[in-house]
């Protein structure tokens, strides 16, 4: 650690020749043992230069910003309104099923395109829908091996929706698709090279994927290192379309203990764009950054206390809870990381932040009102998905996933199994229900979830 802090503010072998020039210069031990004394000042001069000012950063990260307060929140959480995030009003679309959907009863997102669509993505399809009538429209690419078709649809690759695209990786991982919602054809490719610094550093070995990737433009996408081994020197790299590096941002975070195995997945990072810059949160990291072309520059603080998940356990928290890894039966030891609060999602507005969390193997959805400086939790009776509650409507919760901000709305989905399971826990409520809603009882619970969409009315 010590010759890393050397190497900021100087070259270690210019203090060695330092001392060299002494021992040829010097005439007795005296004039040698003064050459070492004034070597070993200036080393110990960077180290203290070094640790004083790598000490002011972390402070300047730790103070100075303001903390979302999530633990805290979460010890006195209570039922929060769908109203208290703007909405006035909710659409309702139940998405068609057919032998071409099937696959798309739990899909990750689902999100709007044009006036028009809807797009429901999983890790093999993306599907277009009518938004009026959640009538199926057709697939957007295939999936296989051939030049035109793409592999994993992850959600750890933006869509430039405002662009009318699409993304997904290719097979090999080392290509990102992208494809035009309206001609259903690939017109992007962008390449993911092995990061290489000053030529001879690599900084992920060839078996590393950039997994979270989030591409601002065709000249600016960022890919997260995961520091898998422990020890990389970098956290984030910037490059273009072509793969050429642009920049690197340096690694906030170190093991203690390096890994020999390659451990990384995709969903470490949160990336997304707000006012026209990125944003970036690391799993393991309750610090929200904005990424300018220089540095990371601290935002927000999701204060998650004692509950915060320890950088140092990054690599063994492979299983979520102890059943999935009696499963697997692997040849290490499980570590918990039940008690840990895990930030799933962020959507932030001109007002608000909306985040999703896991805590106890539950999903929850907090609210954080930047104008109030209020955090708030949202707990459901009887219902371990949670969400914020319906006011609106008094109907199913409301579990957004995707801002779509040109239109102001908040974009969400209810499987069709859980909206089955409202009516049955709900029997008064849905008594009240206008025809149109309460139609929605007669779905199959094998059937494509339900979209809503709520309207937001404040800015």
């Amino acid at each position: 650690m010590k010759f890393n802090y050397i190497k900021q503010f100087g070259n270690i072998n210019a203090l060695l020749k330092m001392v060299a020039q002494y021992y040829g210069k010097a005439s007795s031990l005296p004039e040698l043992r003064e050459g070492i004394r004034v070597a070993y000042k200036a080393v110990l001069c960077c180290i203290i230069l070094s640790i004083v000012s790598c000490n002011a950063k972390n402070k300047s990260e730790a103070s100075g910003i303001e903390k979302i307060e999530v633990a805290k929140a979460l010890e006195s959480s209570q039922t929060v309104n769908a109203s208290a995030l703007g909405i006035e009003s909710f659409e309702y679309i139940p998405l068609e099923t057919n032998e071409n959907t099937f696959r798309l009863a739990k899909p990750y997102m689902v999100l709007t395109m044009d006036d028009d669509k809807l797009i429901a993505k999983w890790r093999l399809q993306m599907a277009m829908f009518n938004r009026e009538t959640g009538d199926y429209i057709s697939d957007i690419g295939k999936y296989g091996d051939d030049p035109y078709s793409h592999g994993l649809v992850a959600k750890s690759v933006n869509d430039r929706s405002d662009k009318g695209l699409v993304s997904a990786f290719v097979r090999s991982y080392k290509e990102i698709v992208e494809y035009s919602v309206s001609s259903g054809q690939i017109v992007n490719r962008i390449d993911i090279k092995d990061v290489i610094v000053d030529n001879d550093t690599l900084l992920s070995p060839t078996s590393l994927t950039l997994y979270d990737v989030f591409i601002q433009d065709n000249e600016n996408i960022f890919g997260f290192l995961p520091n898998v081994f422990g020890d990389s020197p970098f956290r984030l790299v910037k490059y273009d379309k072509s793969g050429n590096l642009k920049k690197v941002y340096p690694q906030g975070q170190a093991l203690e203990v390096k890994s020999n195995t390659f451990t990384s997945y995709p969903g470490e990072a949160i990336f997304y764009e707000f006012n026209e810059a990125v944003m970036f949160k690391e799993r393991y990291s309750d610090t929200l950054f904005m990424v300018n072309d220089e540095s990371l520059i601290p935002r927000y603080l999701f204060d998650l206390k004692e509950k915060s998940p320890p950088y140092q356990d990054k690599n063994n928290h492979v299983f979520p809870n102890k059943e999935s890894y009696l499963r697997a039966n692997p040849p290490f030891p499980y570590v918990d990381r039940t008690g840990y609060i895990f930030i799933e999602s962020i959507i932030e507005y001109a007002s608000f932040f909306v985040f999703s969390i896991t805590y106890k193997e539950e999903e929850s959805y907090g609210f954080f009102d930047k104008t109030a400086g209020k955090t708030h939790i949202s707990k459901l009776p009887n219902d371990p998905i949670n969400g914020f509650y319906n006011d609106i409507d008094d109907f199913i919760p409301f579990r957004p996933t995707y801002l779509d901000r040109a239109k102001n709305e908040l974009v969400g989905f209810v499987t069709a199994e859980d909206v089955l399971i409202w009516f049955e826990k709900n029997p008064e409520l849905a008594g009240k229900l206008p025809k149109e809603l309460s139609a929605l009882s007669q779905i199959k619970p094998e059937d494509n979830p339900v979209v809503m969409i709520g309207k937001i009315t404040i800015k």
